[in-house]
């Protein structure tokens, strides 16, 4: 995956912060305090059908994606990148919202089933873990 490169996904979840907290009671209190110790993330989660194209663009993305998690896979070296996530407009134009996703890596890479008796779209799904998200 080189420098600007752009994929399409039908759903984005994971785009989660949560404080977690510990709680502590101070001596003669009937009630417990809590104190933030850090910011945690969820997993980010990205789902699009499986697109099996022979036109070189659809074949060079699920390459891309395939050789950085192999990369992963093989050598259990993980390479951190940065990501662009932007809720699109139904007519293009400028996005609503974008998200910058720095230090993500991919933790998990699913094919869902499929029967050739059933006349479905095959979901591919990519989970990945990162270090933090912000609102751009």
């Amino acid at each position: 995956m080189g420098d600007n490169q752009h994929f399409s996904f039908q759903s984005v979840s994971g785009l989660t912060k949560e404080v977690v907290t510990e709680s502590f009671r101070e001596g003669g209190q009937q009630y417990d305090y809590a104190l933030p110790t850090k910011v945690q993330y969820a997993e980010l989660v990205l789902k699009r059908g499986l697109c099996v194209s022979k036109s070189d663009s659809a074949n060079s993305d699920l390459e891309s994606w395939q050789s950085w998690f192999s990369a992963l896979a093989v050598n259990l070296k993980v390479e951190r990148r940065n990501l662009l996530i932007q809720l699109m407009r139904p007519n293009g134009g400028k996005p609503y919202m974008t998200w910058n996703v720095r230090g993500a890596w991919p933790k998990k890479w699913v094919i869902a089933d499929f029967n050739a008796e059933e006349n479905q779209v095959v979901i591919e799904t990519l989970e990945l873990h990162y270090d933090e998200f912000n609102v751009v």
